[in-house]
C-alpha cells in the first residue's frame, strides 16, 4: 500500500488517508512529543482537517489544540489561534479554559483572519464578533469570571476597532 504510516493509539500505526482521531493523536503526543506529532503527522491535509476539527469546538480537540500548539510557530500557531477563536462562537467554555492557558487570549478573542472571505468586510467581522461575543457573554461561573470577563472585554474591543473610522477598513 501507498501512503505514510502514522503512528496512533491501539496497533501503533494508521495509514494517511484515515480520518484524525483526537484520543490518538493526544496519546502520540505524550509519547512522542508535540513536535515530533506536528512535523510528521500534521501537514498538508491533514493540518487543515485538524484546524476544521478545532472550529467545531469538541473539547477533545480543542485538547489537541492545546497540546500540540507548544509546536507550532508564525503562521501555524495563528491558525490554531484563529481555529480555537472560531470554536468560541460553539463552545466558549472549553475553549477558555482548555486553549487558553497554552495559546495568548489575545490570538484566541481577537481579530478574525481577514484574508478568509468569510470575514473579508466589515460587516463579516462585525458578525463573527457578535457571535462570539454573544457566547462569551453567557457564561457563568466562578471559572469563567476572570477569562471569560477578559475575552468579552477583547472581543468588544477589537469590534470597536473594526467600526472605527481609523480602523482596518477606514480607507
Amino acid at each position: 500500500m501507498v501512503g505514510a504510516v502514522l503512528v496512533t493509539a491501539g496497533s501503533g500505526f494508521v495509514h494517511a488517508n484515515e480520518l484524525l482521531d483526537p484520543v490518538a493523536l493526544l496519546n502520540k503526543i505524550k509519547t512522542t512529543g508535540a513536535d515530533a506529532v506536528y512535523k510528521k503527522d500534521l501537514t498538508g491535509e491533514r493540518w487543515i482537517t485538524l484546524l476544521r476539527k478545532i472550529e467545531n469546538g469538541e473539547k477533545s480537540w480543542l485538547e489537541v489544540a492545546a497540546a500540540i500548539y507548544p509546536a507550532t510557530d508564525g503562521g501555524s500557531a495563528h491558525e490554531l489561534n484563529l481555529a480555537a477563536g472560531i470554536a468560541l462562537a460553539h463552545n466558549p467554555r472549553d475553549v477558555l479554559l482548555l486553549t487558553v492557558p497554552r495559546m495568548p487570549i489575545e490570538g484566541v478573542c481577537g481579530f478574525p483572519d481577514m484574508a478568509d472571505t468569510k470575514t473579508s468586510t466589515q460587516q463579516k467581522v462585525v458578525a463573527y464578533l457578535d457571535a462570539r461575543i454573544n457566547a462569551v457573554s453567557k457564561l457563568t461561573g466562578p471559572d469563567m469570571k476572570v477569562l471569560g470577563k477578559q475575552c468579552f472585554q477583547i472581543l468588544e474591543s477589537t469590534k470597536r476597532e473594526a467600526l472605527s473610522p481609523k480602523g482596518p477598513f477606514s480607507l
